[in-house]
């Protein structure tokens, strides 16, 4: 298992609802568009989009498996 992996933890919904909000919002809310946007470009893992790179963007579904079907020959 990669270090990444062995970081990942997964909650469900209701564990996510009774979980604390450490958001500092008072802090956000009081922050200019400036700063938000420094705060973001500073965030390696945040980096924003390429311009354009929406015209050159694929929509990717799930994989769906087909629905089992039997095979029974004729008689």
């Amino acid at each position: 298992m990669s270090e990444k992996e062995e970081n990942i933890t997964e909650v469900t919904w209701e564990e996510l609802q009774q979980m604390e909000d450490l958001t500092d919002w008072n802090r956000v809310k009081n922050m200019t568009e400036e700063e938000v946007e420094q705060n973001a470009l500073d965030d390696p893992d945040a980096q924003p989009l390429p311009e354009g790179f929406e015209k050159e963007a694929w929509v990717v579904y799930p994989y769906q498996q087909a629905p089992e079907m039997s095979y029974q020959p004729y008689n």
